[in-house]
């Protein structure tokens, strides 16, 4: 006669594939989560620098440029060139977008005399590396960009570049990445961020938010375990708080925007927050960025800033 299993073990039986095929859902779930939130839809180039001088007829030395980041990763931007010796800014775009995104900003300030770099963020535009780190590694491959700029040479090989004086602009990811890159980078003398958020869990949580309508809990720890591991546990190491306690005398100018949405109004909470906790020299600034009739305004504001704190 057969002998009869305990109840108990025959329970657990009957569960553990339940169990299993749960675990392997989640997984499979948690892994989209990660590619869904580091790998954002790539968007083309509205306007290049040669779209630009074929609509205006105006000159400018521009060339795309590609150079190396820390890890051996390779970048590519398009250099704007300004005055022999002035310094030089470099604009950060936002995620899921791509350099096209401040071009116009960038002629506004190449006119005014200024070089301008502006990079494809990996993972962004026709950057060759495959995946956004939501500013974990951005942070050296800006410092990357900056050390590429120093290399610039005029055409009696003078340094083209005053690369002791350095502007860094970023909206959204490029705006965490232009903040914390200056605390461990003394020539960036001028770091404006528009809509800047604290860690990156926080941007994790608005592309979950806006893939999804809804902003459940659960979904955003299963998406933090996933990154976390992703990321082999630097996803969370560094903040925006923690790199502006590390300035030393680099101007900070934080922008709010003048929408109201739910997720502007976290947005510039967060930047006011960020401002608080910042350290002298800083000023903060509300603007409108949305409608195209405001959006040279906003980028002459921008001008203006780096006319003033990062004077040729």
């Amino acid at each position: 006669m057969a002998k009869r299993l305990n109840p108990v073990v025959r329970f657990t039986r009957a569960l553990l594939p339940m169990a299993v095929g749960i675990i392997v859902v989640l997984g499979a779930f948690e892994g989209w989560l990660v590619y869904r939130v580091t790998h954002p839809r790539r968007t083309s180039f509205e306007a290049t620098p040669s779209h630009y001088q074929l609509f205006t007829g105006e000159g400018m030395s521009w060339s795309e440029d590609q150079w190396e980041n820390t890890d051996g990763t390779q970048a590519s931007g398009w250099f704007l060139r300004g005055g022999t010796g002035a310094p030089a800014v470099v604009l950060n775009h936002g995620y899921s977008k791509n350099r096209a995104e401040l071009l116009n900003l960038g002629v506004k300030l190449c006119e005014a005399g200024y070089h301008v770099l502006l990079p494809d963020l990996r993972g962004h535009g026709s950057s060759p590396v495959s995946y956004s780190s939501l500013g974990i590694h951005e942070k050296a491959d800006l410092n990357a960009a900056i050390n590429f700029l120093k290399t610039k040479k005029s055409s009696q090989g003078q340094p083209l570049v005053d690369g002791n004086r350095i502007g860094v602009y970023g909206v959204s990811l490029g705006g965490y990445v232009a903040l914390t890159a200056a605390a461990e980078n003394p020539t960036i003398k001028v770091v404006v961020a528009d809509s800047v958020y604290a860690k990156p869990n926080w941007l994790t949580q608005a592309v979950l938010k806006e893939t999804f309508n809804a902003d459940p809990p659960l979904l955003n720890q299963l998406a933090d375990w996933g990154l976390r591991g992703y990321f082999w546990g630097h996803y969370d190491e560094d903040s925006a708080e923690k790199a502006l306690s590390r300035y030393r005398d680099q101007k900070l100018w934080l922008v709010t925007t003048q929408v109201n949405t739910p997720a502007t109004e976290d947005s510039n909470q967060m930047t006011l927050d960020l401002f608080q906790q910042a350290q002298f020299p800083k000023e903060i600034i509300k603007v409108e960025r949305v409608r195209s009739d405001a959006r040279d305004a906003y980028d002459d504001r921008i001008v203006s800033i780096f006319r003033k704190d990062l004077a040729r």
